[in-house]
């Protein structure tokens, strides 16, 4: 994607059937993907047994993406509506809540990775500050290349490739994290005589489950972005019409994610019901 490229989508116009489509599934996202990404953190922050190194970085995650439902998402609708407008504001906003996202999945990519293959210094390593510094780092470093990108400091292709290397990486580390779980269950399957060895044994099946359940986020998240980074391999002629479908693709992940969560975690649909519980009696709405 260029500076060429994006000029050329302000003057198009999608025919009224795309735009009933697009402002459909974008609105529909927008509703559903905000508040089920801010109970994600209301919950992880307001529930003690789910404050954990991995729901930090979930909590994290669903920060970008609640920033995705709230900020990207409706300028989208609004290109859609009245064509793009290209400036300061939508750039940054645009590329913060996309590199954030990513950034995050990357932190949570790394969690797992030292989860599965290192887990007796798993919680002495990912202390709670750690955790923190980390996320704080990935929007950082998100808010960072937004203000290039949108100051004109920085070429759009600096960033797809950017995104396309952490994708790629992301996608070797995670089958490494997954074959190197698996193995770690049979082992531990095969040599249990002991209660302690069941036990163990039970740590470790657990341990592939969540290991599993994440691989289904970054594997929706790949599965978003992969229009984006097959953008181009687009002919320039069908770039305006592209445009609008491949960013409604690449939001989907944020608005998916936090069903994610409740559909694989059972402590999420657990401790949810209880936080409504909770905002319905302090409401007295019984």
């Amino acid at each position: 994607m260029d500076h060429n490229s994006t000029s050329n989508y302000e003057n198009y116009k999608a025919p009224t059937r795309e735009v009933v489509i697009l402002v459909f599934l974008n609105s529909l996202g927008c509703i559903l993907g905000t508040p089920a990404n801010a109970l994600v953190i209301v919950v992880i922050f307001s529930m003690r047994c789910l404050r954990t190194s991995r729901n930090y970085i979930l909590a994290s995650l669903s920060g970008s993406d609640l920033i995705t439902c709230v900020v990207w998402q409706p300028l989208l609708i609004d290109s859609v509506l009245n064509g793009l407008r290209v400036n300061f504001l939508v750039l940054f906003c645009t590329f913060f809540a996309s590199l954030s996202s990513l950034n995050n999945l990357i932190c949570l990519t790394m969690e797992r990775f030292i989860a599965v293959h290192f887990p007796f210094r798993y919680l002495n390593s990912l202390t709670r500050r750690l955790v923190v510094f980390i996320c704080f780092l990935a929007y950082s470093i998100a808010f960072l290349l937004a203000s290039l990108i949108a100051t004109k400091h920085l070429p759009y292709e600096v960033i797809y490739v950017y995104i396309l290397i952490l994708t790629l990486l992301m996608m070797l580390f995670y089958a490494n994290i997954y074959c190197t779980a698996m193995k770690q269950v049979r082992k531990i399957q095969a040599m249990q005589k002991t209660p302690t060895d069941v036990e163990n044994s039970s740590k470790v099946i657990k341990a592939k489950y969540t290991t599993t359940s994440v691989a289904i986020v970054v594997a929706l998240f790949v599965l978003s972005w992969l229009p984006y980074l097959l953008l181009p391999a687009i002919p320039k002629q069908h770039f305006s019409q592209a445009f609008p479908w491949v960013n409604t693709c690449a939001i989907l992940q944020s608005n998916i994610n936090p069903f994610l969560y409740f559909w694989k975690f059972a402590s999420f649909r657990r401790e949810s019901r209880r936080c409504l519980q909770k905002l319905q009696n302090s409401m007295g709405i019984l």
